[in-house]
């Protein structure tokens, strides 16, 4: 029940969070023939695909400058790290009633590993300090 819950709150802030785009195109591309019209000289390919992605650059930066955008990508950012959080949680119960390592476990190997090899090393630097005339 708890994944169909946060299943179901990333799917509606990422809906609410794509549709503040939904009109950036037509925005974009209402500038873009704006600009064309607006220009007299010739232009190649190129400067016409320079214009297009201006236009985009503009209308994005509009779209992520706004308050809106904050609140919906917060939301958006939020509900998925909750979703994964709880994914990561069942995993390692999943884990743990398989008999395989959990995450916690694996992190505390690697963490004994990382002090057993400093201390290794930290053991053949005297050896070698010990050996030497």
């Amino acid at each position: 029940a708890k994944l169909l819950q946060l299943q179901k709150n990333y799917l509606e802030a990422l809906r609410d969070f794509g549709s503040l785009f939904e009109d950036f195109v037509r925005k974009a591309s209402e500038t873009y023939v704006r600009n064309i019209e607006s220009s007299q000289d010739e232009q190649d390919f190129d400067a016409l695909a320079r214009k297009w992605i201006d236009c985009c650059e503009a209308e994005f930066a509009n779209i992520t400058s706004t308050d809106d955008y904050s609140k919906r990508f917060g939301e958006l950012l939020n509900s998925y790290f909750g979703l994964m959080q709880h994914m990561n949680h069942m995993q390692d119960q999943f884990a743990k009633i398989s008999g395989y390592p959990t995450r916690a476990e694996i992190a505390e190997l690697h963490q004994q590993n990382a002090k057993t090899q400093a201390s290794i090393e930290a053991l053949e630097k005297q050896i070698r300090e010990l050996k030497q005339p």
